[in-house]
Order: structure tokens, then sequence, then C-alpha cells
């Protein structure tokens, strides 16, 4: 394995690159909230396969945050450009999951003649629909306390609606909301702030913005392209994955491979059996999928 840190328009970029350079170039792409880790159940397993390349996004992991003149989907795909041309990589696979998943899928309808093939798993950007949690969160105060109350319950999607975790978001939402009133500030982590900001860039009331989605330039995409969504998602609805798969020029498979369980990161499930199976899916049909 080889890792390191780059200067990228301005920026320090933390990355990691493992397997032979002589195999095809796969470059994977993390979840909003996450870093190049969450790739961990499957990055050396596709080594054997590929020359796997990984890096955080600005404003996780090792990498520099971004600015507010950042906050878009063009600053990423201007970055990717820079970094991969810095680190000597082309004609890519380039998969991505969640937010990941929009900027590979971005990235294919910008640079198509640098990606050799797309991979989608449980992507954003497919259609109106995300779940209320994360709706709710894009407002004013209550968007910090849903942040606040969502590191209570890591692994799990979404808030569990019993008594003791709302009495918790209504006294956040208070505290939250008598700071904003007297421009007091009232301390996040660095992740859950960057989270709120770019969810509140993509995201509103109403579901997915314009901003983001990408479902009307499916059509577009003549790159060959794998999609896995989880059945359980309980962020996005399978419904994209199908709507998407059946926009998509070239889409490949008999339709979109699902997950059974697993929820929105299926690689990465608090049940052993899950887990093991679904990367073992995962690794198996992104492998024949390249070399098809």
């Amino acid at each position: 394995m080889r890792e390191g840190v780059t200067c990228i328009l301005g920026k320090t970029v933390k990355w990691k690159r493992l397997g032979s350079e002589s195999n095809q170039t796969l470059v994977l792409l993390h979840g909003l909230g996450r870093n190049m880790n969450q790739w961990n159940p499957v990055a050396e397993a596709l080594s054997e396969h590929f020359d796997v390349f990984l890096f955080d996004l600005p404003g996780y992991g090792g990498s520099q945050d971004f600015e507010p003149t950042e906050i878009n989907i063009t600053f990423p795909i201007w970055m990717m450009d820079r970094l991969f041309e810095k680190i000597g990589i082309s004609n890519i696979i380039v998969a991505g999951e969640s937010f990941g998943g929009l900027l590979a899928l971005e990235y294919a309808l910008k640079r198509p003649e640098n990606v050799s093939k797309l991979v989608l798993m449980d992507s954003a950007g497919l259609g109106r629909e995300i779940c209320l949690n994360y709706r709710l969160t894009t407002l004013p105060a209550i968007g910090e306390a849903f942040i606040s109350e969502n590191i209570k319950h890591p692994g799990v999607e979404g808030i569990p609606l019993t008594t003791v975790p709302l009495l918790r978001i209504l006294g956040n939402v208070i505290r939250f909301g008598i700071s904003k009133l007297f421009r007091r500030s009232i301390s996040v982590s660095r992740e859950e702030d960057n989270n709120l900001k770019l969810l509140r860039y993509g995201v509103g009331l109403f579901g997915q913005k314009t901003s983001i989605r990408r479902d009307g330039k499916l059509k577009n995409i003549k790159t060959p392209t794998l999609i896995f969504h989880a059945l359980d998602d309980a962020i996005f609805p399978s419904s994209q994955a199908l709507r998407a798969y059946r926009c998509l020029p070239n889409a490949w498979g008999n339709s979109p491979v699902f997950f059974k369980q697993g929820g929105h990161f299926p690689l990465e499930s608090e049940n052993e059996e899950i887990a093991v199976r679904n990367v073992k899916t995962f690794v198996n049909t992104l492998v024949e999928f390249a070399y098809a």
C-alpha cells in the first residue's frame, strides 16, 4: 500500500493506493460524513484485481476543509481532475456510495473520456425522494439538533422515535434556536458542520434539490454502468435505482444488483453474516462487470 498527502487547488488531500499499478484503476468515492476508510471492508479484496485508489474528500478525514464558495458539485470535479493528473491515473473505473455516488455520476457526465465504467451504490442525485430525517435536518436549529442526536446512534439510519431521543431533540432545538436568536455560537464537530453545509446545499424540506439531481441527465451517460442498492436503505428508496437502470443507455446486467439486507451502506452491517455475504456479492459482481 502507498499513501500520501498532496496539495490540490490549495488544499491538502489525503490518499492511498492498493494493488498493482499495472491493473485497471478503480477509484472509490466515500459518502457524506465518512472518509476513505469506509471502503476498508472491500479494499484489500479489490486490490487483488485492480489498482485501487482512494482519497478523503475535502472536509473529511485527513483532507483540508472546503471553503463556502466550494460547496457545490463543480469543485470536487476540478479537484479530482488535478488529483488524478498529479498521481498519474486515467481511464478509470469510478465507483461511489451515496454522496460519493453523486460525484462519480457527475464525473462520468463531465469527463466521459476518462471513465471506462461507472459504479453507483445507493447513490444520491437519482430522484427527489430522501428520508424525512435528512429533509428536517436542513432546517435552521432543527438541523443542528438532529446532527447532535445522530451521533448517539452510530450505525442506525435515522433517529429512533422513542421518548428519550425526542426529548433530547426538543431540548437541542430550543438550545440552538436561542443561540441563533442571540447570535451565540454553539460548536458542533468539524464533520457534523460540514455535513450540514453539504446537506443544506443539496437537500430541502421537499427532498433532493435540482442542484444535485442528475436523474434527468442519465440518458446522456454512454459509459457502462453498474448499480447496487440495498432494499432496506432508509435514506434513498430502491425505486430510484430501478428508474436509473431504465434510463441509462448502457446499464449492465438484467437489473440493479439489490442487497436484501444491510442498510444504506450494505458492506458494513452489525450482522456479520449479512456483511460477509454483501461484501462477497459486491466484489464478485464488480470484478465480473469490470472485465466483461
